[in-house]
């Protein structure tokens, strides 16, 4: 009975597992009762180790199911993949038709979810087609194939989002790069927050009333108006710094208004004025308070005093200041004058020898040749012979840049004309041709004469700044003496030094601070610019002050390196990119570099305070050998960007922080610095379109609103940038665009206004409006438009 039972409970357990689990619990026993009739009675029993067969099959039997489902989702995976790259390929298919490049390959995988279906009416397909062939530079992962730059993309719109999102929150707390996230939008959303903030704080204005326009009393009246209100504020606020005021109100001298157009127009022309190559006023009226005053000309009085000294005893003792017959290795060693009776250079030796120059001289000469020859033919080789004589240093500076080199073929050609000499021959010009009789390669342009001496921009040296020799002579008569401990020339104007604020030593539209004669009033008229600049970024305003990126750095307390040179002084820079590359080739760089008669030390230009300056002890006698070429460098850009001008940029950093609090700059970089400060200088005419909102109060048709419009655009978009850089100033005040939306207040908009053909466009730079009649055609729309925005000033028509 026992074995039957057994058997009996282990059949019941194979019938549960085939029939499912819906069958499993039933189980049947027949038998007879004894009686009559032979009627079965059906009874359930379920034993104990029944039931525990019979769970250990229902959890196999639920371990099987989700063991299908994992089988189902991968199969939708692999179909996701397939659709995925079908959608990726989709973007190259053009492209790889018309390379006649191969099929993709395809895989056919069993849809099993197919075979466990049971509801026949669905039409399910047998196989899932999927595309395994994956495009170029694709990133296997996760079971796709993604592009390259579609994660790059993904990943900096995440990167976007956070800091867009959090930045608020997160971005608040200390050391949080979450502002850093979103890029200079979320930058300058805070920043304009900040300074609303700081804004709406105080309740006192800054006034500045009766402003006139003439340059020197514009400069004069500004500056004494900010320091006035910085010595009646310093002391009240002790929290925030002086000058931060709610708003700022100026008023022209005979023109009507007061509103932020106006003060727009302020900052503009104060900024241009603080720009111009002209001498400054005198400032000592500019100075707070009688006190400051009488302080000014006394320091003022004790400087004329030391200047007299100084040339009483420069006069008789600047023969000694430059002597003890050193060498000197700067770039005043040799004359950077051309001279006539230099040998000619001859192309591979043909029709001559070379062998008076050295083995460097002769590199440099057949670099030089074909370059000469391409400006001057037929007098290559006498002007190249010429122009080896100068410094190898020069040598570099002609061959880096184009237009330096063309002055120096001019003035040779120039030379050899004075001299009488026609042809490129070896004579030393005693007569032996007339001018008359020269080749026609020897006219000259008309409107280009001799160099006229005084032109520095051709007597300069690439790594010595100073003037030519004769002007150096000057300044060495005037009492400098040469100077042999690092100091600027002594040769300086009597009194206040007055030489522009600024000066452009590269690239042209961008500015550097020069320092000139560290005067206390001198200094004081930086701290002013930063002052400026401070105000205008405290209100929200453009300021065209376009200052180079190393002194943007220097007010962000960033550290200022060797690549910012590029920005400063690109020429400098290519020349010792080039010097750098060529030790790279050179068979004995030490021998290259003593042809380049280098030391550490350089020589300033007027602009940098002039004179010679050690850049380590003892530099004038210490030679640039590969191993310090790096420190060299170094050196030399830090002293001509920072250490010359420091005192200015402290000045102008401090100016600006007498506005704003310091921290409000955490988190910028140089150049999104620069976009708050002046904003984007090239007027871009769709961007302008996005900004601009119409009304109308012509009453016309809609379809000549229309063509008014297209008119319009039109003419903008054929003008030059000046004109358009007019028309924005004309039309909000500020020469240039903000960098976005936030920079706006209000948006830009036109009012067409009804037809009139003798009326000129007139505008409200305090909303930034532009009111035009609705001119009968579009070359009476361009002659009035391009008349009205040469206007300057402002009243009420």
């Amino acid at each position: 009975a026992g074995g039957a039972s057994a058997s009996e409970s282990f059949q019941d357990v194979i019938n549960a597992l085939t029939a499912g689990p819906s069958a499993s619990s039933s189980g049947t026993s027949s038998g007879s009762s004894g009686g009559s009739g032979g009627t079965s009675t059906t009874t359930t029993f379920t034993s104990p180790k029944k039931m525990m067969l019979l769970r250990e099959a229902a959890a196999r039997e639920s371990q099987q199911q989700q063991q299908r489902m994992e089988i189902d989702s991968d199969d939708r995976l692999a179909t996701l993949a397939g659709v995925a790259s079908q959608l990726v390929d989709s973007t190259k298919s053009s492209s790889d038709a018309s390379s006649g490049s191969a099929a993709p390959e395809i895989l056919v995988v069993p849809n099993t979810a197919c075979d466990r279906s049971t509801d026949d009416s669905q039409d399910v397909s047998a196989n899932v087609t999927v595309e395994t062939s994956r495009p170029r530079n694709v990133y296997i992962g996760a079971g796709l194939g993604v592009p390259y730059d579609a994660l790059l993309g993904r990943y900096r719109l995440t990167l976007d989002l956070f800091g867009r999102v959090f930045v608020d929150s997160v971005g608040l707390e200390p050391g949080s790069i979450i502002s850093e996230l979103g890029g200079f939008p979320v930058k300058e959303a805070k920043f304009r927050k900040e300074m609303e903030k700081l804004r709406n704080l105080r309740t006192s204005d800054l006034t500045l009333s009766k402003i006139e326009r003439e340059r020197s009393q514009l400069i004069i009246q500004a500056f004494k108006e900010f320091n006035n209100h910085y010595q009646n504020h310093t002391k009240r606020s002790m929290s925030h710094p002086p000058l931060v005021v709610n708003r700022v109100k100026v008023m022209f001298q005979n023109e009507p208004g007061e509103g932020s157009g106006v003060a727009r127009s302020f900052y503009t022309a104060l900024a241009e004025a603080l720009l111009a190559n002209q001498p400054i006023p005198n400032l000592e009226g500019a100075q707070a308070g009688t006190t400051t005053q009488a302080k000014a000309m006394q320091l003022s009085l004790i400087q004329r005093l030391r200047g007299n000294r100084t040339r009483t005893t420069g006069g008789s003792g600047g023969g000694s200041g430059g002597g003890g017959g050193s060498k000197s290795r700067s770039g005043g060693g040799r004359d950077n004058r051309l001279n006539y009776d230099a040998r000619p250079f001859y192309q591979n030796d043909e029709g001559g020898s070379n062998d008076h120059l050295s083995s460097h001289q002769k590199q440099l000469g057949d670099r030089l040749f074909p370059r000469v020859q391409s400006l001057r033919p037929s007098l290559a080789g006498k002007i190249t012979g010429m122009l080896l004589e100068l410094s190898p240093a020069h040598l570099l500076l002609l061959l880096a840049t184009e237009d330096s080199l063309r002055e120096r073929v001019e003035e040779a050609v120039d030379i050899i004309l004075t001299a009488g000499g026609g042809t490129g021959s070896q004579g030393s010009g005693s007569g032996s041709g007339a001018p008359g009789t020269a080749s026609s390669d020897l006219e000259v342009p008309p409107g280009t004469g001799p160099l006229s001496l005084s032109d520095d921009s051709s007597r300069l040296d690439v790594f010595s700044l100073t003037s030519s020799p004769s002007s150096v002579a000057a300044g060495k008569k005037d009492g400098g003496g040469g100077g042999t401990g690092g100091e600027p020339s002594k040769g300086e104007p009597e009194g206040e030094d007055l030489a522009p604020l600024f000066y452009q030593p590269g690239k042209k539209g961008f500015y550097s601070p020069r320092q000139g004669k560290p005067t206390d009033i001198r200094l004081n008229a930086f701290r002013n610019v930063g002052r400026l600049i401070g105000l205008c970024l405290l209100q929200n305003e453009l300021c065209p002050l376009f200052l180079n990126r190393h002194v943007l750095k220097y007010i962000l307390g960033r550290t200022i390196k060797f690549h910012d040179l590029a920005f400063f002084d690109p020429v400098v820079y290519e020349s010792f990119r080039q010097l750098l590359t060529d030790m790279e080739t050179a068979p004995d760089s030490k021998e290259y570099l003593n042809s380049l008669e280098l030391s550490m030390s350089i020589d300033l230009c007027p602009e940098e305070g002039g004179g010679t300056a050690e850049l380590v002890s003892n530099g004038r006698e210490r030679e640039v050998t590969p191993v310090t070429l790096s420190s060299y460098i170094s050196r030399y850009s830090e002293y001509r960007m920072v250490k010359s001008q420091k005192k200015a940029l402290d000045n102008i950093r401090d100016g600006l922080f007498d506005v704003i609090p310091t921290r409000a700059l955490d988190g910028l970089t140089s150049e999104d610095l620069r976009l708050l400060i002046n904003g984007v200088g090239d007027i871009n005419v769709q961007t302008l379109i996005s900004y601009t909102s119409f009304n109308d109060e012509s009453q016309e048709s809609p379809e000549m609103l229309v063509t008014f419009k297209r008119w319009l655009w039109s003419v903008i978009e054929k003008m030059s940038p000046l004109e358009r850089q007019d028309l924005v100033y004309f039309w909000t005040g500020s020469p240039a665009l903000p960098a976005s939306e936030e920079g706006f207040q209000p948006m830009p908009s036109v009012t067409i206004r009804p037809a009139d053909d003798s009326h000129l466009p007139s505008a409200n730079t305090c909303i930034s409006r532009l009111y035009i009649p609705l001119y009968s055609r579009k070359q009476i729309l361009k002659a009035k438009l391009l008349l009205a925005i040469k206007t300057k000033n402002f009243g009420f028509v």
